[in-house]
């Protein structure tokens, strides 16, 4: 009680019932502004602790829109095939492998099994095709029967075994769950949890990043017969509670519905999920005309003047952005026999832009 108060109580005995109350309003009242000092000492502390955010070597231009990577729910949403898991993906790799960030992964693989996961990821490590760490019996039956490209295959597959034994020996920077590990929103929660704790015992400065593929595979664990957007809203309310409970960034991908002609998806586009568009800090708004068009698509890129394919671009519109100012449209080559993305050069992205603005 405040000190106050208490010397009022004690030196008048004969106070009312009603000016008890009053004074107890006082002392509530008191401690709402103390609370409020103490809240804003936190955040100045917090702020000082991680006064530059989390960066991210591989996509410089993202990092520095966002001046720095912090805790919020991040929203990859795209057609089918556009990208997007991919560069949410690669994108939590390169933060958790980031030494100093200090960062664990957690990826809730909901939409694919373990064994379809860990061969895109080393691929993308390694920069070598995904079918070759998937199915090394096929490749090394090639070699043994002579194939004429023999050398370069046996290079891939050393560089397979790599790629294998430094995922290994990164477990203490990973952790991959599959539908199987966790189905329902309580799942993710305590495997979350149980994570959290466990970071923190071994290193207090530590943090952990979640990435959850993909939203719409979340279940409720609820006796109640809902829609699939009243399921979506409730589920998109618990993984943003989610990010405020551990303090952490949340990735989440979401598939949009096919889009007509040359349209790019735009904040519209997830009208199945209100909750979501407002829910969200960031929201990434994935296209990729190679998979739309084909080879009439209008942004491209090829692996040299002399090749005819048309490699795929992913466009990145940033949608929303509550943590920084930045608004506009980011680019990344995509290579998806190697599950890989790479930030474009400056450059390139303005001549990108200026396509895309005459579309």
């Amino acid at each position: 009680m405040n000190k106050e108060i208490q010397d009022i109580l004690n030196t008048d005995k004969d106070l009312s019932i009603e000016t008890i109350d009053e004074l107890e309003d006082v002392n509530v009242a008191t401690d709402f502004f103390q609370n409020m000092k103490n809240d804003i000492d936190s955040f100045d502390k917090d702020a000082w602790t991680n006064k530059t955010g989390y960066a991210s070597p591989n996509f410089p231009s993202f990092g520095e829109a966002l001046e720095g990577w912090t805790a919020g729910l991040y929203v990859f949403a795209g057609p089918a095939n556009h990208g997007k898991t991919a560069l949410m993906t690669n994108i939590q790799h390169d933060l958790c492998s980031h030494a100093p960030n200090k960062l664990f992964g957690i990826y809730y693989s909901l939409d694919d099994t373990r064994n379809r996961v860990i061969p895109r990821i080393v691929a993308m490590r390694e920069d070598i095709p995904i079918s070759i760490v998937a199915k090394p019996g096929r490749y090394q039956q090639m070699i043994d029967d002579g194939h004429p490209d023999s050398i370069n295959i046996q290079k891939a597959l050393d560089k397979r075994k790599k790629g294998l034994d430094s995922l290994k020996s990164d477990s203490d920077k990973l952790v991959i769950f599959e539908s199987e590990d966790v189905e329902l929103i309580d799942d993710i929660y305590e495997k979350t949890e149980q994570i959290y704790h466990y970071v923190k015992s071994i290193d207090p400065e530590m943090n952990i990043m979640i990435a959850i593929d993909s939203l719409k595979d979340i279940m409720l664990n609820s006796n109640v017969k809902l829609t699939d957007n009243e399921r979506m809203d409730i589920v998109s309310k618990k993984i943003k509670d989610l990010s405020k409970k551990f303090n952490c960034m949340v990735f989440v991908s979401m598939h949009l519905r096919k889009l007509n002609g040359t349209r790019r998806p735009t904040m519209d586009d997830l009208k199945d999920s209100n909750i979501l568009e407002y829910e969200a800090d960031v929201c990434f708004l994935v296209y990729n005309d190679v998979s739309k068009n084909k080879q009439s698509a209008k942004i491209f890129y090829k692996d040299s003047e002399e090749s005819v394919e048309k490699k795929p671009i992913i466009e990145v519109d940033w949608g929303k952005n509550k943590l920084s100012s930045y608004k506009g449209v980011m680019f990344c080559n995509f290579a998806p026999e190697y599950s890989k993305c790479i930030e474009v050069a400056e450059d390139s992205a303005q001549r990108y832009s200026a396509i895309l603005y005459q579309i």
